[in-house]
């Protein structure tokens, strides 16, 4: 087979880097993916593809709680700001399969979101419409592999790099091969083998570890997937030699990197009202983590007891049930208690009108079970009696 030894995969590694030497030199480094990963986006037919360069910045949706969990993986939360240097913040290297015609868009996003980067790498698809390599349009792993290993080049021995992705296309395969590499597990040659099993030419291959010279060694790392239940869970080609978390949210995926001890374990109180305050998790779904948690990780009974101890100071049950209605019931009643005032504002407290008609409604239909329904049929009943 003639191969062709004009395409030149580095053309499509449109790579900025905001880091000097020091920063590649911290300890922990974190390589994230964009779409799907960080954020809500369909590429599944051309057309959404092209919705989403016609997207702007406030049309993005950024995946719940990803905004929280990368500034705790890059600032913990210091006691005191003084002497807090900015070697100390973890580096955050996005990888995206998107074009830079799309950079500007993202900038803006990722700034509104409030989330600082170290490096952005986005595929030059115009080098591959060029050339005349349609087919490689939505073949990443050539150009993942060398944008990571790009990166991975200027990092130092015995660092650990968290690589986050998703499952709907080759994320997780592209980190298991490069761990595999990075931890000693294949040689170079048979890296070569290993990446022809996922399309890559050998030249192409060869072509990316000339270019990049010596890895680091002792290198410790960790794969974190998004789990997307629209994609079917594939089997790798290249074996299961490298462990795969998969989670299904970012409040779960925190409460492992805790466990981990990759997340500051002197205030998970303080995160996990983040994920609450910020993020939107329910006060459900992060007892339910936590809960999960302590039975899973034993070690971890004396971090969380923190966190109970500060829901017990709140006077909230940890109880997840019980502590999420406890808490939207004080949230609603104070919520109802300003619509009355809104009420008595406009003069309508005795509009028996209003009144009948809301009752009308709730005897035409079943007993309501949702709790803030019934709490605004509560709050009715007492404006009824004059009880507020």
């Amino acid at each position: 087979m003639v191969q062709d030894s004009s395409y030149q995969i580095w053309k499509l590694v449109n790579q900025r880097v905001f880091l000097d030497d020091v920063g590649f030199c911290h300890p922990i480094q974190v390589i994230c993916d964009i779409d799907k990963t960080y954020l809500e986006t369909n590429f599944e037919s051309i057309a959404k593809m092209a919705k989403i360069a016609l997207e702007s910045s406030e049309d993005k949706i950024t995946v719940q709680g990803a905004q929280v969990l990368l500034n705790w993986l890059r600032w913990g939360e210091p006691d005191d700001l003084e002497g807090f240097s900015l070697d100390q913040i973890v580096p955050l290297h996005f990888v995206s399969s998107s074009p830079p015609q799309l950079r500007r868009t993202l900038e803006e996003k990722l700034m509104f979101d409030g989330l600082l980067w170290s490096s952005d790498t986005f595929k030059d698809q115009a080098y591959n419409i060029f050339k005349g390599k349609f087919k490689l349009l939505k073949h990443q792993v050539a150009y993942k592999v060398a944008a990571i290993l790009n990166l991975v080049a200027r990092m130092k021995d015995d660092c650990h790099i968290l690589f986050i992705g998703d499952n709907a296309e080759s994320d997780p395969m592209i980190y298991q091969s490069i761990s595999m590499l990075l931890t000693g597990l294949v040689t170079e040659s048979e890296f070569v083998g290993l990446l022809s099993c996922l399309g890559v030419k050998a030249h192409q291959t060869r072509d990316i570890l000339d270019r990049i010279g010596d890895v680091p060694r002792n290198v410790k790392v960790s794969i974190l997937i998004r789990r997307l239940e629209s994609y079917p869970h594939l089997p790798s080609p290249i074996g299961g030699q490298v462990t795969i978390y998969y989670f299904d949210h970012y409040l779960e995926l925190a409460v492992h990197l805790l466990a981990q001890n990759l997340l500051d374990p002197r205030r998970p109180f303080k995160l996990m009202r983040e994920f609450h305050n910020r993020a939107g998790f329910s006060l459900r779904a992060i007892g339910s983590a936590l809960d999960a948690a302590q039975n899973t990780f034993e070690h971890m009974d004396g971090v969380f007891e923190e966190v109970k101890r500060n829901f017990v100071e709140l006077q909230i049950p940890f109880d997840s049930e019980a502590w999420a209605k406890e808490v939207h019931e004080r949230r609603w009643s104070d919520f109802l208690k300003l619509q009355l005032q809104t009420i008595d504002s406009n003069s309508s407290k005795n509009d028996s009108s209003f009144i009948e008609k809301i009752f009308s409604q709730r005897k035409a239909a079943p007993r309501a079970k949702n709790l803030r329904v019934e709490l605004f049929y509560q709050w009715v009943e007492q404006i009824k009696n004059n009880s507020i």
